[in-house]
């Protein structure tokens, strides 16, 4: 039988068809560590298909291209929750937030800053097609599966203690 680590270092994934976001509610993916937090309305998950220590996903669990004001600060309240747990981690001393529309699903995707990378030259569903070797090349540190599993974990407590009206899955 293998352990939990040995599962968690590589992501499930189960193949589907359609949306990210909907395959993750639904298990057919299991991003490191599981899903972080979720409610009726929102899901937040590490990202799976890059090693990307920090790279965090929020997004609504139903399909929507954009969102009310009341919406938009629910979702700033969380990010920056997770922003300050991260930097007090010392995950990166800062972040950048980039909003995005795919699979139908706005999403904001949370990467921690590096010296000398500037996000904006990147298309995050891009991410992924590049491996850990070429994300290294261009300044994007990588993580082990382990070093993201400890951070979803501590992810995880943080927002439960911040009771944060979130159903917290484990």
């Amino acid at each position: 039988m293998k352990s939990k680590i040995d599962i968690l270092r590589n992501v499930i994934v189960i193949p589907h068809h359609g949306c990210e976001v909907c395959c993750i509610q639904r298990g057919r993916i299991i991003p490191p560590g599981g899903i972080i937090a979720k409610s009726k309305d929102i899901i937040i998950f590490h990202e799976y298909t890059t090693y990307i220590k920090g790279y965090i996903v929020v997004a609504p669990t139903d399909h929507k291209t954009s969102l009310t004001t009341e919406e938009r600060e629910m979702y700033q309240d969380y990010i920056e929750a997770i922003i300050a747990f991260m930097m007090e981690k010392n995950v990166a001393e800062s972040f950048t937030v980039k909003e995005c529309i795919e699979d139908g699903h706005i999403r904001f995707h949370i990467l921690p800053d590096f010296e000398g990378v500037d996000w904006d030259q990147y298309e995050v569903s891009l991410l992924s097609e590049m491996g850990p070797a070429s994300l290294e090349r261009r300044g994007i540190q990588t993580s082990s599966p382990y070093e993201i599993l400890l951070l979803v974990q501590h992810l995880k407590n943080e927002m439960k203690k911040k009771n944060r009206e979130l159903m917290v899955t484990v």
